[in-house]
């Protein structure tokens, strides 16, 4: 099932996309019309999911789904309370330009929903708890441990740093973090990209039930896509930068799509 997964993901960015849909259209489209209308298609398609006018329809609904979820300026009870940051994935070796010396890094993604996470630890203190097991390229560490070992250079005690690093997907995310929570728990606070919050909104409501803990589960959006300003001309030129916004929108709509119909 993970390997499927994987799979899909793969074949959902660009280099996989494009091998795929041509080996669609060169098997089924013999005929020399047939095949222009489809390359034709094919053109079309590719130009509408790199544009930035289409990427931002397909994710604003997701990333504003849970726009003003939090109020700062509430009560938090840090013995009743923790944190959860879902990863994305890491880097292993990398170069830092010392002495021919490599370190491990947070890719991007999961650097700002730390720091998300981080900056809501600050305002009161409570257990963190990071999630992500061994990605198929990092040398068999754990994301979770990348993690953790950044947080610690932040100044977070070794005490309130809770590491999950066996989970590969959200679903495994959300059920090994909930195992780990202190019973005490009664809030839990949930960081991640404001795209892909939804789904683990939604996964983390439906572990949560299943299991029957009486937890108030908290959405904290982070790493938006979306920029609330008007339309403009360069929003209809393709980028690969709108490509992968609505690669991963598309990836969130199918994976609602699919909790809706067998979770």
């Amino acid at each position: 099932m993970l390997v499927l997964q994987k799979t899909l993901s793969s074949i959902l960015e660009l280099p996989g996309l494009f091998i795929f849909l041509i080996f669609v259209i060169t098997i089924f489209f013999r005929s020399r019309k047939k095949l222009k209308i489809a390359l034709m298609t094919l053109i079309f398609c590719f130009y509408l999911l790199s544009t930035g006018f289409f990427s931002q329809w397909l994710i604003a609904p997701l990333e504003q789904w849970f726009y003003f979820s939090y109020d700062e300026t509430r009560s938090i009870n840090p013995r009743e309370s923790a944190i959860v940051v879902l990863s994305s994935s890491h880097r292993v070796g990398v170069p830092t330009g010392y002495d021919g010396k490599v370190s491990d890094e947070l890719e991007k993604t999961t650097l700002i929903r730390l720091h998300k996470g981080y900056l809501l630890y600050r305002e009161q203190p409570m257990p963190i708890i990071v999630t992500g097991g061994v990605l198929w390229s990092s040398n068999e560490k754990p994301v979770a441990q990348t993690m953790a070992q950044t947080l610690l250079l932040w100044g977070v005690p070794e005490k309130d740093i809770v590491i999950e690093d066996r989970a590969m997907t959200t679903d495994q995310n959300v059920a090994n973090s909930l195992a780990l929570l202190d019973p005490s728990v009664t809030t839990l606070f949930i960081v991640t990209s404001a795209v892909h919050l939804p789904r683990a909104m939604l996964a983390f409501e439906t572990e949560a039930k299943k299991r029957a803990l009486p937890l108030r589960i908290t959405p904290i959006p982070t790493d938006f896509f979306f920029e609330k300003r008007e339309t403009i001309w360069l929003d209809f030129l393709p980028s690969s930068g709108a490509f992968t916004a609505t690669m991963s929108a598309v990836h969130e709509w199918l994976g609602l799509l699919f909790y809706k119909l067998f979770k």
